[in-house]
């Protein structure tokens, strides 16, 4: 059976997913995952994921609405809300990674309520700390209410010679008042040009 990506059924991996130890990254026959939290582990009703983190928050906030499965996939439910012009990013690590590295990030998003109207930037992407370059980037303005586990985006792209850690997080800027809630699903960084089935870990 072939998934969205044209290879074989994510279910088995996922099963086995909910079994790994709180020991990230964790390889799976030679993959990895450099984020430690993939699965949201610890984040609940206002609470956010053990790792994960807000920053740069400019008349937007971000609420946690709760954590669930769906498809499968063990998501986190937030709502970003702005009430003028500004931004914010919602990060979920900044691991280690080497000089010159091939970077690929996923993500599932799906869109619960709400709508990007005046979110003029609303991505998720890649940054490279050691000189703050964004390495990659990905619209999700276009993500739906479709199922979670048919709406995986991916970037990926090559880090600098110096960077050593890269922060990978959900960045919007917004020019006025709006509101969107999100599920946001399985945040994978690899170290190869596409994205391979979810690593679920933390």
């Amino acid at each position: 059976v072939h998934g969205p990506l044209g290879g074989r059924d994510l279910r088995g991996d996922l099963m086995l997913g909910f079994h790994l130890p709180a020991l990230p990254p964790i390889a799976r026959g030679g993959r990895v995952n450099l984020i430690a939290n993939s699965r949201a582990a610890g984040g609940g009703a206002g609470v956010l994921p053990t790792g994960w983190s807000t920053g740069s928050l400019t008349n937007s906030s971000v609420t946690v609405v709760g954590v669930g499965t769906e498809n499968g996939l063990p998501y986190l439910e937030v709502t970003v809300a702005a009430t003028g012009a500004g931004g914010g990013r919602l990060s979920f690590g900044a691991p280690t990674i080497p000089n010159s590295a091939q970077m690929c990030l996923s993500l599932y998003a799906k869109l619960v309520s709400g709508s990007f109207t005046n979110f003029s930037v609303f991505i998720f992407r890649i940054v490279t700390l050691a000189d703050g370059t964004v390495r990659s980037s990905t619209a999700l303005g276009g993500v739906t209410t479709a199922d979670l586990n048919t709406q995986r985006q991916f970037n990926q792209s090559v880090a600098g010679a110096s960077s050593t850690s890269a922060r990978c997080e959900v960045n919007w800027s917004n020019t006025g008042v709006g509101s969107v809630t999100l599920r946001l699903a399985v945040p994978q960084l690899e170290l190869r040009v596409a994205p391979t089935p979810p690593i679920i870990q933390g």
